[in-house]
């Protein structure tokens, strides 16, 4: 029976590695940030803070949900 690679190499560290987890995570958070801010920028230009601010808000709960 094959052994986890997980647990092959007795001298490193045991467990999953979440490296290229958070690496991910921290990648799309800045698309989603980039989106926001882009879609608001619109509006901002226009010289409707109201505006991009609804727009940048609605765009970050449409990317994070």
């Amino acid at each position: 029976m094959l052994k986890s690679s997980l647990y092959l190499c007795a001298d490193k560290k045991q467990g999953p590695d979440y490296q290229n987890v958070q690496r991910n995570l921290a990648l799309e958070l800045v698309r989603v940030t980039e989106a926001a801010a882009l879609a608001g920028g619109k509006w901002y230009g226009r010289g409707d803070k109201n505006a991009a601010d609804q727009v940048t808000k609605h765009k970050l709960a449409c990317r994070v949900a």
